[in-house]
């Protein structure tokens, strides 16, 4: 699904949040055993917005975000998104969440998963500038990640970076044992 909102802010503020939850993981997934089905577990996205350096809009992921990958092939996928208004941007895997803001929660993988491994394989990276994620996945499953953008302007009256906003993305891949001719 893509989701998408417009809202029009009264004022600068630099901490606001734009958040989407909804119950619920279908059953199945290999990382997150939590993940039944049965309304145990959630799917949570959010956008931050500091307006306080001028206009700003969310980064948008314009890649697709479910994919099938099968084992013992290495892949490069990446993370594309759109930033408008020419600030800096930096990926990064972080945990799926759930439940509603400010309650969010990190669900747990199971052992041998994190949010910077989310599936078996030789390796799993993200490049922090350009999305791009690279792994050799070793087994067939069904696994749920989550990236993240942080977007960054640089403010010339203090000479630092300031982040301006985020953007998140909870997906689900599937690894099949053989590639399809």
């Amino acid at each position: 699904y893509r989701y998408i909102g417009y809202v029009i802010l009264t004022g600068n503020c630099a901490t606001y949040r734009f958040w989407y939850e909804n119950c619920c993981r279908p059953p199945g997934i290999t990382n997150i055993s939590n993940s039944n089905g049965n309304g145990a577990d959630g799917f949570y996205f959010d956008a931050e917005l500091n307006n306080t350096l001028g206009q700003n809009s969310s980064p948008i992921f314009v890649s697709e975000p479910v994919r099938a990958f099968c084992v013992n092939n290495p892949f490069n996928w990446k993370q594309s998104s759109v930033e408008y208004d020419g600030d800096s941007v930096r990926y990064s895997l972080i945990n799926c969440r759930e439940n509603a803001y400010p309650n969010q929660t990190n669900i747990p993988f199971d052992w041998g998963f994190s949010a910077t491994q989310p599936v078996s394989s030789l390796y799993f990276n993200i490049n922090p500038s350009t999305g791009q994620i690279s792994f050799y996945p070793t087994n067939q499953e069904i696994d749920a990640l989550s990236v993240l953008i942080e977007e960054y302007r640089y403010d010339s009256t203090w000479n630092v970076w300031v982040k301006v906003g985020t953007a998140s993305r909870d997906m689900m891949i599937s690894i099949a044992f053989n590639c399809n001719s």
